[in-house]
């Protein structure tokens, strides 16, 4: 019974907003070939992402660290110095 009704109220909805309503399309992929990864001997694969995902990724891999100071509590193993009092 119950799958009847909702059989029912589905085929009920409105045409007018099904009309209007379509799914929407998928972003295009852009293949880029694979790349070799400095130091080491492997290639990467083909990768396909949207247009969107490749800025982000650039962005990502041409973004700098701030300053390339060490200082102390990054978990490198080097003590961080203290002042004699």
């Amino acid at each position: 019974m119950v799958p009847l009704m909702l059989a029912l109220l589905a085929a009920n909805g409105d045409p007018a907003q099904s009309a209007t309503t379509q799914a929407p399309s998928k972003p295009a992929k852009i293949c880029r070939e694979g790349e070799q990864v400095t130091g080491s001997h492997v290639r990467t694969g083909s990768r396909c992402l949207t247009q969107e995902e490749w800025q982000q990724e650039d962005a990502r891999l041409t973004r700098r660290p701030v300053n390339m100071t060490v200082t102390g509590e990054q978990g490198d193993g080097q003590q961080t110095p203290t002042r004699p009092q």
